[in-house]
Parts: C-alpha cells; sequence; structure tokens
C-alpha cells in the first residue's frame, strides 16, 4: 500500500520511487522530473540519477531539477543550465562547468563540491570564492548597494557580472 492523507504507507523516499518507476514504465519521450533525488540517502540517490543517465543513452530526453547533489552526483549528469534569479547564467556540458566559471575569473579557493560552488555563485555568494578583477572594480568601498559586510560584491553586482559574462561567451561563440 503506497498510502495517502489518512493511512501511513511506504515512506517518503518509498513514494519518491514508485511515483519515478511509475513514469519510467509508462516509456515517455521527456522525463521532466523535479528534485528526483530529494529525501533519499546517497545510495538510492546515486543508484536513481544512474538509472536515469541509462534511460537518458538509451535515446530518451530527461530532464531534472536538483540541488544540493553529491559531487558523485553531478558528475552523472551530461548537460546543466544554470539559473539566478531566473537569468541564464550557463548553459553547457556539465563537466565543463567549472572551467567556464574559472575563465571569468571564479575559483574555488577551497576544495568544494562543484554543485556546491555553482549554487553559491548562483545566489551572489562569493564567500570561499576568488573575485574576478572586473568584478572587484564595480565595487565601490562604503556603497551598500555594491558591497557586503565582508568587502565582497554583493550578490546584485555578481549576478550582474555573470549574466553578462555569459551573455559575452554566447554573442563570441554566434560570431563563429
Amino acid at each position: 500500500m503506497i498510502g495517502g492523507s489518512f493511512v501511513r504507507g511506504v515512506s517518503g523516499g518509498e513514494r519518491k520511487r514508485v511515483c519515478i518507476g511509475n513514469e519510467i514504465i509508462i516509456n515517455p519521450s521527456l522525463l521532466f522530473l523535479d528534485e528526483p533525488t530529494s529525501g533519499l540517502d546517497s545510495t538510492t540517490a546515486l543508484r536513481t540519477v544512474e538509472i536515469l543517465h541509462d534511460i537518458a543513452e538509451a535515446g530518451k530526453t530527461v530532464i531534472t531539477t536538483i540541488h544540493q547533489p553529491s559531487s558523485r552526483l553531478f558528475h552523472k549528469f551530461d548537460k546543466l543550465i544554470l539559473l539566478g534569479k531566473g537569468s541564464l547564467l550557463y548553459f553547457g556540458k556539465a563537466s565543463e562547468a567549472m572551467d567556464y566559471f574559472s575563465t571569468i575569473g571564479c575559483t574555488p579557493l577551497i576544495s568544494m563540491n562543484p554543485a556546491e560552488f555553482l549554487l553559491d555563485l548562483a545566489n551572489g555568494n562569493l564567500n570561499d570564492v576568488s573575485v574576478p578583477s572586473e568584478l572587484e572594480d564595480k565595487v565601490q568601498i562604503g556603497n551598500s548597494d555594491t558591497e557586503t559586510r565582508n568587502g565582497k560584491p554583493s550578490p546584485a553586482i555578481v549576478h550582474e557580472y555573470l549574466v553578462e559574462a555569459y551573455e559575452t561567451r554566447v554573442a563570441e561563440s554566434e560570431k563563429k
């Protein structure tokens, strides 16, 4: 028994796996999953993503939203769309995202899960992240609109910089 509002039934993780299984059995050409690993232990989350990866390898389109994936999970994804405040900050191979952000001057200063680093950037958080010189130039000391308490650029300024950098990259690639 799966359960419902009045009957306990299976756990939340089991219910999630049953729902994913039901969708897979239908064999859709597009499988869209919102947080398929949320609430699952790390082993089950990894197995779930591996199954979804196998489905994608078989020619189906699989799209997931995910937050806080482990490093192992992050590296299972082929493509990545990173959004910040609804704006596109990166679209491309997940395996190339760290290199891209490095080319625009944003690199982790400590060992960090790539997904955690990318989510920090998307939220405008540059703690433990190098600050590009172009971004430092935009910070006006003492101006609360451009600077945070720790002297780092404000999230709004970081967001503006990341959007501009990505749009410049796209424009340059379209010229080729």
